[in-house]
């Protein structure tokens, strides 16, 4: 008995110091990306002073995330370490098997809900190659896209269309289709690049599924003509939702001038805004209305993207790394509406199936407060049903072929369904066991919650970390 002891004192410390030490590197990898005085001094540092680079920013918050996650993971990993040397080298009495259950539990759920804090903290979603922030990057952007076309395209000059975009309404009509409302407009110089007679008005959305583009308005000015279209747009995009509900999603509308085939370059209309600040949602009804998401911030960006056909078109120009206007808006979910609708039942769920450890017992010791083989087959038949329609009824909402990470959660219920169905067996079949002797079969009992919750936070720590 003592070489088991001995063994697992060694066994845990060893696990401590491994934390320690991936804690120290945690540490370590935040201070080299400047955390720390984001932190204790916001305004010298990297995250604030080029907080209009968001993609900086967002390289930022995955970092910030990634490290805060995996530092929290191996700081809850050290406690419980030290916590189960001290319980393999204290006398097993029945309290102190309970308290050490309850503060490893504890301990477990203060690291959970501190990793999902973080994710919704530093939450990022973009892959934006190229964004533009003001009329100084725009004008860069233009002379670096010109000067691209001269030696590649010598006999082609490029031309730059103003283009802008308001919405409406933003719908999603289903995991990965998205019902846009709203305006686009375009404007043409009254100069020889322009030349009407020569370049037709209009856009393309390649990635709609069923548009509706009407004309909405035509303004003539002294030095340009404005054209403005009401649209109607069925987009379809691919959304990462692994991180359900703690995702936060990028809701981008691609734009093609209708000649796509000519060297004809959009640009955002920066002119037309107010404000171009991300953070004032440049573009977006101020009342828009997106049930269930918060609507974070909003901006045009661009995409180098390739292709492997002309389309049939021999002067095709935009085959390879031609930048297409996109406008993004960034939007995070709302984690309160969905933990009431979804948290709470599969957490009211597990409270049940823990009472059901709790008077699990030997059948020849009737008790009216206890229940026989069949009446827990019944509640275990009855849970699985409820737990595989609440799961079916996910799926049919997000059909990801990602797994989710609220779908751990039903993944550990089954888990404990056959842990209760097992140890019912165990309790009725094997009774000379010590496990099943000692304590009125506390052992099993204690190590629900630590078992459970262990398993929520390696989850929590794998998806988010």
């Amino acid at each position: 008995m003592q070489n088991y002891k001995r063994f697992f004192q060694v066994f845990f410390v060893c696990v401590a110091l491994f934390a320690v030490g991936k804690m120290i590197y945690e540490v370590v990898e935040l201070y080299d990306s400047d955390f720390f005085t984001y932190i204790f001094n916001a305004q010298k540092s990297i995250y604030v002073s080029y907080g209009s680079d968001l993609i900086l920013k967002n390289e930022l918050t995955r970092i910030y995330r990634h490290d805060l996650v995996a530092f929290v993971f191996y700081a809850c990993l050290l406690v419980v370490s030290v916590l189960m040397k001290v319980f393999v080298t204290h006398k097993p009495t029945i309290s102190f098997l309970w308290k050490t259950s309850w503060i490893v539990a504890s301990v477990n759920v203060m690291a959970i809900f501190l990793m999902c804090w973080i994710a919704i903290e530093y939450a990022s979603n973009h892959e934006i190659e190229k964004i533009i922030h003001n009329k100084t990057e725009l004008e860069e952007f233009k002379m670096a896209e010109s000067l691209d076309t001269k030696s590649t395209l010598k006999d082609q000059k490029t031309t730059f269309i103003p283009a802008g975009m308001f919405v409406q309404s933003v719908e999603f009509t289903s995991a990965n289709n998205l019902l846009v409302t709203g305006y686009v407009w375009q404007r043409y110089d009254h100069n020889a690049d322009h030349d009407t007679t020569k370049i037709r008005q209009g856009f393309v959305f390649p990635e709609a599924t069923n548009t509706e583009i009407k004309s909405a308005y035509k303004k003539v000015y002294k030095d340009y003509t404005v054209y403005g279209w009401h649209i109607q747009a069925n987009i379809r995009e691919s959304f990462s939702y692994s991180h359900y509900p703690f995702d936060f999603q990028n809701l981008w509308v691609r734009m093609w001038h209708v000649d796509f085939e000519k060297n004809i370059i959009l640009v955002p209309d920066l002119q037309a805004y107010k404000s171009i600040d991300t953070g004032t949602k440049p573009g977006i009804e101020e009342k828009l209305v997106l049930p269930g998401w918060k609507i974070k911030e909003a901006f045009f960006g661009y995409m180098y993207n390739n292709y492997n056909t002309n389309f049939g078109m021999n002067d095709y120009v935009g085959q390879n790394g031609f930048p297409e206007l996109y406008y993004c808006m960034l939007i995070q979910r709302d984690f309160m509406a969905t933990f009431i609708s979804e948290m709470v039942p599969i957490l009211m769920v597990m409270l049940i199936l823990f009472i059901c450890v709790l008077v699990a017992y030997d059948e020849a010791e009737d008790s009216f407060f206890r229940f026989n083989i069949m009446e827990l087959l019944s509640l275990m038949a009855a849970v699985i049903f409820v737990i595989l329609l609440g799961q079916l009824d996910l799926r049919r909402k997000i059909p990801s072929g990602d797994i989710l990470y609220l779908e751990y959660y039903y993944f550990v219920i089954y888990f404990i369904i056959f842990g209760i169905l097992l140890n019912y067996i165990i309790i009725n079949h094997f009774k000379k066991l010590r496990l099943v002797t000692f304590g009125d079969n506390v052992l099993i009992k204690i190590l629900y919650l630590p078992c459970v919750l262990s398993f929520i936070l390696w989850a929590t720590y794998y998806v988010f970390g």
